[in-house]
């Protein structure tokens, strides 16, 4: 009996799994999925919702895709719905930038924040302004990616009318999250471990999540549920690299988002900064920190129950932030907000 147990138990789990899968699995891409070459050769891949307005670019967060954009809410068919020509990029290595130009060695190549800063959000944006023939385009970006949009920027990235920063870290302030020990455990192992499969273990652990709930640790309960969850875990998370770790606990050390810091002042355009006041990861101060650093910004914004990942699935988000969102861009595009 003992023997019959230790079988049906894995088995039971695993097809928890696998029903857990059925019930949220994302919909097939309904928009054009673009593909293009990074600077140092990598292939990107930008989905496309288009429209008639302006073109807004969406950049995910670390161990995310774009997927995420897609999910309850539904960021990229809200703006879409505006009017505005929405492009979803996914970064190096996640979502379906996975193949590096060396094949299936993409899951030895230690791609960091500096390689999306350099090489991936210049050909984006460039190939963006080139498909539309549009003169400029607005950057959202979630978590990291409002800091690579910011640190491009800073780095004479040409071809952006501003930039909309969600939940995204300075390093100037103490942050929650990254000041702990997650980030010096993660390192420890990817020292040997070129990537963490961070997609493979939240598979795993999703029966868990489902029975328990969301951890309070990255979303805010009561704006984020199962649902929610099982959407982020089937269709948003992604594998976590070295790279990323190393240049984070790199920003950690120094305090600060070196060597871009040093030109703050180069980003000169209207720029938004939302933050939520329950968010776990980064801290309401250090996003205020951020926007008080850039010339042109409008400010930080600090949003009522509201986590991290739940500034874009989360229940509220559409009333929360994807107005404010919408407002912004509105303002920019109205002439109210310039570059400075």
């Amino acid at each position: 009996m003992t023997g019959t147990l230790w079988v049906l138990i894995p088995i039971c789990y695993l097809g928890t799994i696998v029903l857990l899968w059925r019930k949220h699995r994302p919909p097939r891409v309904v928009g054009e999925v673009h593909r293009l070459l990074a600077s140092d050769g990598w292939p990107l891949a930008l989905t496309r919702y288009a429209g008639d307005g302006s073109p807004v670019l969406l950049c995910h967060g670390i161990s995310s895709s774009a997927g995420i954009f897609r999910l309850t809410g539904d960021l990229a068919g809200f703006l879409q719905q505006q009017g505005y020509d929405v492009w979803c990029l996914d970064l190096r290595g996640h979502g379906m930038s996975k193949r590096s130009p060396w094949g299936s060695r993409w899951w030895f190549d230690r791609w960091g924040f500096h390689d999306y800063v350099i090489h991936d959000a210049p050909a984006a944006v460039a190939y963006v302004l080139e498909t539309t023939g549009a003169s400029g385009l607005h950057w959202v970006g979630h978590s990291m990616g409002g800091m690579i949009g910011i640190c491009a920027r800073s780095q004479g990235m040409e071809g952006l009318k501003s930039i909309i920063a969600l939940g995204s870290p300075s390093f100037e302030k103490e942050n929650r999250f990254t000041s702990g020990g997650a980030l010096a455990v993660g390192g420890f192992f990817l020292r040997w471990i070129p990537v963490l499969p961070t997609r493979l273990f939240f598979f795993l652990i999703w029966p868990l999540l489902a029975l328990w709930g969301p951890p309070s640790r990255i979303y805010c309960r009561s704006n984020l549920g199962r649902r929610e969850l099982g959407g982020l875990i089937a269709g948003a998370y992604d594998d976590l690299s070295g790279g990323e770790l190393r240049d984070l606990l790199s920003f950690r050390s120094a305090g600060r988002l070196t060597p871009y810091a040093d030109r703050y002042d180069r980003v000169g355009l209207p720029v938004l900064s939302i933050i939520g006041n329950e968010d776990r990861v980064v801290s309401p101060e250090d996003a205020e920190m951020f926007a008080h650093l850039l010339p042109g910004s409008v400010g930080c914004r600090i949003l009522g129950e509201c986590g991290h990942a739940d500034l874009i699935v989360g229940r509220q988000a559409p009333e929360t932030v994807f107005v404010r969102i919408a407002g912004f861009l509105g303002d920019v595009e109205c002439k109210k907000l310039v570059e400075v």
